[in-house]
C-alpha cells in the first residue's frame, strides 16, 4: 500500500507547486477582500476537491490507470492509495493555509487593510472544518468516478451532489427548522466537542466510502 501511496504522491509532486500558488492566492485575495481569515478556510475547501479531479484527470491521460492495474499493487492498494493522497494534501493544505492565514492576521492590520481579529484556535479550526466537510462530497463523488470513469462519472457526482444539496435545503426550510435551529445553538455553545463530533463523522463516512470504492474496483474491468 505504501508503494501505491508513493505512486500517487508522485503524481501531486508534478502539480504541487501550481496547487500550492492558487491556494495561497485565493486565501490571501479573500483574506483581503472579505477581511477575515473565512478566506483560509475558503481556500482549504477547495483542496481535497481539485485533488481529486486532478488525479482523475491523471487517470485518463496515456492510459495510466490500465498501466498501474498492470503494476504489482493490488486493486485495494490502489484505492486506499487514492483515498490516501487526497487526505495528506488536505492535511498539508490546513496547515500552509493555517500558516498563511495568520501572516494575513499579523501583516493586514500593520498595512493599515481591516483584518479580523481572532484566536489561532479558531483560525485552525475553520480551517479543519471546511476541509472535512469538503471531504464528505469526495466520499459521495469517488464512488462514482471508480464505477464510472472521469468523463462518465463527473455528470453522476454533479447529480448526486444536487440531489443531496436539495434534500438538507428541505430539511432545513421545511422539515424540521426548529431542530436545526437547536443544533446550531449546540454547536455555538459547544465548538470543540463539534469539531471533533465533524471531524470522526466526516473520517468515518471517508473510510466507508473508500471501502465501497475498493468493492467497486476490484469488480471492475480495467
Amino acid at each position: 500500500m505504501l508503494a501505491a501511496v508513493k505512486s500517487e504522491l508522485a503524481i501531486m509532486r508534478t502539480m504541487v507547486l501550481l496547487m500550492a500558488a492558487m491556494s495561497v492566492t485565493v486565501c490571501i485575495f479573500m483574506c483581503f477582500g472579505m477581511g477575515s481569515y473565512a478566506g483560509a478556510s475558503a481556500a482549504c475547501a477547495m483542496v481535497p476537491m481539485l485533488v481529486m479531479f486532478s488525479l482523475l484527470g491523471y487517470d485518463d491521460q496515456n492510459g495510466w490507470l490500465r498501466y498501474r492495474s498492470a503494476l504489482p499493487f493490488s486493486r485495494r492498494d490502489i484505492v486506499v492509495g487514492r483515498y490516501a493522497t487526497i487526505l495528506i494534501c488536505s492535511v498539508i493544505a490546513i496547515v500552509l493555509l493555517f500558516v498563511v492565514a495568520l501572516a494575513c492576521t499579523l501583516v493586514f492590520p500593520a498595512l493599515g487593510v481591516y483584518m479580523e481579529t481572532a484566536p489561532a484556535s479558531e483560525i485552525f479550526a475553520a480551517c479543519v472544518a471546511s476541509s472535512v466537510i469538503v471531504l464528505v462530497l469526495v466520499s459521495i463523488a469517488q464512488p462514482f468516478a471508480t464505477k464510472f470513469g472521469t468523463a462518465k462519472g463527473v455528470r453522476y457526482i454533479a447529480c448526486a451532489l444536487m440531489f443531496i444539496g436539495c434534500l438538507i435545503y428541505v430539511g432545513t426550510q421545511f422539515a424540521a427548522p426548529e431542530l436545526f435551529g437547536g443544533f446550531g445553538d449546540w454547536v455555538s455553545q459547544h465548538p470543540i466537542a463539534s469539531l471533533v463530533a465533524l471531524v470522526v463523522a466526516s473520517l468515518a463516512i471517508y473510510a466507508a466510502s473508500c471501502k465501497l470504492s475498493i468493492r467497486i474496483f476490484e469488480k471492475k474491468d480495467v
